[in-house]
């Protein structure tokens, strides 16, 4: 859920605690909406990220290593001079606003202190981070907006800073039971939601249900026992708020491992419900960390991956052209045919066709029926059959290069997928970091290089050799590649001879080693065999497939073909498996 006052007072009270008295080190822009404070206090370091994702926009701290511009954004240079090197004096909201201020002394180069505010605004799609003077000047803002942008308030240099626009809401602390009646006609929940200030929808179904009241009920038909409850659920959370004790919870659906929701009160309506599980936290921060940080991550990889898809999909949409051309011409191979019979028919009534025409009928002896042949008037005979010999013989070398050129080119789209399936399938930057020099190592991409005055050629970096890891419940190590590249090293470099090599049948997938103890014709045991199927189904096209076949053979009968792309194989004296990919069962295998 979107951050609301309630959750906005929280994180801001903690982010006080986190924050007093440290010093601002560093400040990156990895992107044009995200800003990280590297702070430092209580010698201890953190790095401080403001989102100002519209979709997403909240305070939250990083621990993954950032993809830094190589020319900062002029936002960035602008926050390095006027907070860099600052100490954060505290970090307050103001009522239930969803609005964070940190208070900030900074000693400007002339060893000039003076007072300055970083205002967070986490206002959806309106959110900004805006700095001001100690006379509540706009020094600068992320995002300006002029009185043709909004007639409501202006946020341009120079210019006064106002609060967003207030809703016509009451405080928590000042809310009474008689407050609801101008909303009589709607449900109860949605009531409480359009009269407290800065609380989202499910506040007012919580508060429902820790009085007892159906929260779908119409607030007019209420009771004076359901009214009293009611005040009272509304009193008991309003002094959690004022004392700071709240309790964060976060909300996973059907034991997923992905956070779906989060609060910074205990959502008790969850909790009797079996599909969802509530997870209690100590802090909101780490909460709301954990939540858009992966939400962060997933964007990131995203945003990272777009360029090498757009790439992907314009080559994939290239081959299939050509497939269509080859094909196409393939479809011409009777005519072909039919300029061969022409001209060995020419020949052999030679002596009987002196006389030139436009068309002549000859028997066609394969046949015994009499077939009209087009000629050309201006030729004689021996010249319209060599004309027709010869358009065979270019006819047939088209056809011969076409079956080559469709064998290959139905080589390369299975490559291409093959590379898209595991762009899709990436976990992290550096995963698509090494689908990107595979690209380029294969000429689909250009490596892009500062020009330098040496003429010596710049090698292409080869990508990382990272398999990820598995240990079977009997013990024994299981590998499955990120990308072709990592499939190729696995099976021809890392693998040992009576290794058991696995691959899912005719899909897209990783290869998968299992490493034999015993380094003997022998398999390894049933249990272990069956887990690394699963691996190799969960790292497949087919993991959403049901019940799907993988192939597994020893590592020796694994041949790479000459030439041949990268990830792709041949195998022999092979046996398969039938397996699901079950999520849950290989996850708890993976090592950590």
């Amino acid at each position: 859920m979107p951050l609301d006052g309630m959750a906005v007072r929280c994180l801001a009270n903690e982010l006080n605690q986190l924050c007093r008295y440290s010093k601002i080190q560093n400040i990156f822009m990895p992107r044009n909406n995200e800003v990280v404070l590297s702070i430092y206090g209580d010698k201890k370091s953190h790095y401080l990220t403001i989102s100002m994702e519209p979709s997403s926009p909240g305070i939250y701290l990083r621990y993954d290593k950032m993809d830094n511009p190589k020319t900062p954004y002029s936002f960035c240079m602008f926050l390095r001079k006027h907070i860099g090197g600052g100490w954060i004096e505290r970090v307050y909201t103001k009522d239930y606003e969803r609005v964070i201020l940190f208070d900030i002394n900074h000693t400007d180069e002339l060893e000039e202190t003076s007072k300055k505010t970083m205002i967070v605004e986490l206002t959806g799609r309106n959110c900004n981070l805006i700095v001001v003077n100690s006379h509540n000047k706009i020094l600068d803002a992320l995002r300006h907006v002029d009185e043709f942008m909004s007639s409501v308030r202006r946020i341009m240099p120079a210019s006064e800073y106002a609060v967003p626009p207030l809703q016509n809401k009451k405080l928590i602390n000042n809310v009474t039971i008689e407050d609801l009646d101008i909303y009589s006609e709607f449900s109860v929940s949605d009531a409480i939601f359009k009269t407290v200030m800065g609380t989202a929808p499910v506040f007012g179904k919580e508060v429902c249900y820790r009085a007892g009241v159906d929260d779908m009920k119409s607030a007019k038909y209420l009771t004076d026992k359901e009214k009293e409850d009611l005040s009272a659920a509304l009193s008991q959370i309003a002094d959690i708020s004022e004392s700071y004790s709240y309790e964060p919870v976060a909300i996973y659906h059907d034991n997923k491992k992905n956070m779906k929701d989060f609060y910074c009160l205990n959502l008790s309506m969850y909790e009797n419900i079996q599909s969802i599980k509530v997870k209690r936290f100590d802090s909101f921060l780490d909460v709301f960390t954990q939540y858009i940080g992966e939400k962060s991550r997933v964007y990131e990889l995203s945003q990272k991956s777009d360029t090498i898809k757009k790439i992907l999909t314009a080559h994939l949409g290239k081959v299939e052209k050509k497939l269509n051309i080859y094909q196409n011409s393939l479809s011409d191979a009777d005519k072909v045919k039919q300029y061969k019979l022409y001209g060995e028919l020419i020949m052999a009534n030679l002596p009987m066709l002196k006389k030139r025409a436009e068309n002549v009928q000859l028997l066609d002896y394969y046949t015994n029926e009499m077939i009209d042949i087009p000629m050309d008037p201006s030729k004689d005979a021996l010249k319209n059959a060599q004309s027709y010999y010869k358009k065979y013989k270019k006819g047939m070398a088209a056809y011969d290069y076409s079956i080559k050129a469709i064998k290959e080119m139905k080589k390369e789209k299975d490559y291409l997928q093959s590379v898209m399936h595991a762009l899709l399938s990436c976990e992290k930057k550096q995963d698509i970091e090494d689908i990107r020099k595979e690209m380029i190592q294969q000429g689909y991409m250009k490596e892009k290089q500062l020009r330098k005055k040496s003429n010596k050629k710049i090698e292409t970096e080869t990508a990382l050799f990272r398999p990820i890891e598995y240990i079977s419940s009997e013990g024994y190590e299981i590998y499955a590649g990120r990308n072709n590249t990592d499939n190729d090293r696995l099976t021809f470099g890392f693998s040992e001879a009576y290794d058991i090599w696995l691959h899912i049948k005719n899909m897209h997938g990783s290869h998968v080693i299992v490493k034999n103890k015993e380094q003997t014709e022998q398999f390894v045991p049933d249990k272990t065999l069956t887990e690394a199927a699963m691996v190799a189904a969960f790292h497949s096209e087919g993991k959403d497939s049901g019940q799907v076949a993988v192939d597994y053979t020893f590592a020796k009968n694994v041949k790479k073909p000459k030439g041949s792309k990268p990830g792709y194989v041949n195998y022999f004296n092979y046996y398969s498996a039938y397996v699901k990919a079950d999520k849950e069962a290989v996850e708890k295998l993976r090592k950590s």
